[in-house]
């Protein structure tokens, strides 16, 4: 932080400077990521004020759990739908926070499970009803959906567990957490090959263009949102 603010001030910019929990601007996942903004000149740009909070107070509205954010989506189970079949709604949004994610989409796209095999089901059952408090550091945890949703990560297709669906989260689902609204549409495969494996091959081009790798790379645009409109006024 240091070097990158002599070198701001060296070109004639002040530097702010915060590391944020996202959560705590109505992204519903425990994600915490440092923020740059330099501004040519003497001025200081403020990052803003927060908007929720562990728990609602006069000022602060509380965190978005992950039901919160998904319940509304359509129930998917393993081997239910072909790849790349788009679904209706099947109820209305049951909160603001939905309302504004669906937006202007009529349909329901990059929401099929991954295709898991018999025995990972029964895996993902075992999980559920015997190990309800064992906690998982990478792979297969089951989440909580009266908490924010751990932070969503590239490779998070085999990190977590549905709260009440025996299968790992959908690209929807993700997108939903990090948040994208629902008329963005992901493109290309799903997943790709394993990174070392095409590494190996050589194939250095599709090492971030699965649709898992896109939603878990990307700034939530939500933030982005938020803070593209406090430097606006600033501006």
């Amino acid at each position: 932080v240091d070097d990158i603010k002599a070198r701001c001030l060296k070109q004639g910019y002040q530097l702010s400077f915060k590391t944020i929990l996202l959560s705590t601007y109505g992204v519903p996942q425990n994600r915490k990521r440092v923020f740059f903004v330099a501004i040519k000149g003497d001025q200081i740009f403020q990052f803003p004020f927060p908007s929720h909070a562990e728990e609602k107070n006069l000022f602060l509205d509380k965190y978005i759990s992950i039901h919160e954010a998904i319940d509304d989506l359509p129930i998917v189970n393993p081997k239910q739908y072909p790849e790349g079949t788009i679904l209706d709604y099947e109820s209305t949004s049951k909160n603001e926070y939905q309302k504004k994610l669906r937006g202007i989409s009529k349909k329901v796209h990059n929401h099929i499970s991954m295709q898991h095999t018999d025995k990972t089901i029964e895996k993902f059952k075992e999980i559920r009803n015997k190990n309800h408090d064992k906690v998982y550091d990478q792979n297969h945890r089951l989440i909580d959906k009266n908490q924010i949703s751990p932070t969503i990560t590239a490779s998070f297709y085999s990190s977590f567990i549905h709260y009440s669906q025996n299968r790992n989260l959908t690209v929807r689902e993700a997108a939903r957490i990090q948040p994208f609204p629902d008329n963005f549409i992901f493109k290309g495969n799903k997943t790709t090959l394993s990174k070392s494996l095409l590494r190996r091959k050589g194939i250095y081009s599709e090492l971030f263009l699965d649709q898992f790798n896109q939603v878990g790379n990307a700034v939530p645009p939500l933030f982005a949102e938020t803070l593209g409109k406090e430097l606006k006024k600033f501006l």
